[in-house]
């Protein structure tokens, strides 16, 4: 990591920071996930498509009562800032999928919340883009190297249109999760298609909806 790199990595979280202290702009969503966790001081998270350890993060605040976990993004950049702040973190710079394997990312610019691995959604929401490669793993595959037989209290899912994909490389009844918050947005026929069949997923693998109503953020509870 040179040095020039280093310093604009830093100057973004000071500026981020900032903004956070004053900032009023929380969603409804971020508010039920503090208040649903406000007795819990420590447990584990998994942060899919994560993008930034300060802005719009819904895992900052359990990092500071004294949660860890998994942060993972497609972004380096992304990645680099959470090596960073989170420390005491696992922090992987790799894509979610339902299958291993080496695939297409499309970045507008190397710190962006829209980056994705979806081509329709680059085109849709990116404009000018860039690709690379980018090797794919299953959460399947994540937890087995890194959280084995441990109690996942939190997933968070941010894929820009690979939410459903992201499910489907997840055993829910051999991984043991108390809430997943899957954040989809659009009004496309692929939206609301996969949006259909998240419910379907999620009914099936006896979760209940808590929060949210499609397309936005949906926040679902394991039924005991």
């Amino acid at each position: 990591m040179n040095f020039f790199y280093k310093i604009n990595l830093f100057l973004n979280l000071i500026r981020y920071s900032i903004k956070e202290k004053f900032s009023e702009d929380k969603g409804k969503h971020f508010l039920f996930l503090k208040d649903y966790f406000k007795e819990k001081k420590d447990g584990f998270y998994i942060d899919v498509g994560c993008f930034h350890p300060i802005r719009l993060s819904n895992t900052k605040f359990l990092y500071d009562k004294g949660w860890r976990g998994i942060n993972i993004d497609i972004s380096k950049k992304s990645i680099d800032l959470f090596k960073i702040t989170r420390k005491k973190d696992i922090n992987l710079n790799i894509g979610i999928g339902n299958k291993n394997k080496v695939s297409e990312a499309y970045f507008k610019k190397d710190l962006f919340h829209a980056n994705t691995l979806v081509y329709d959604h680059a085109e849709k929401f990116l404009g000018e883009y860039t690709k690379k490669k980018i090797n794919i793993h299953t959460l399947n595959s994540v937890i087995s190297n890194n959280a084995k037989n441990k109690k996942i209290d939190f997933l968070d899912i941010d894929c820009e249109g690979k939410d459903l994909e992201v499910l489907e490389g997840l055993d829910l009844n051999k991984n043991e999760i108390d809430l997943i918050s899957i954040e989809m947005h659009g009004y496309d026929e692929k939206t609301k298609r996969d949006g259909e069949l998240i419910f379907d997923v999620m009914k099936k693998n006896r979760y209940k909806k808590l929060y949210g109503d499609f397309p936005d953020t949906l926040i679902f509870k394991k039924i005991k």
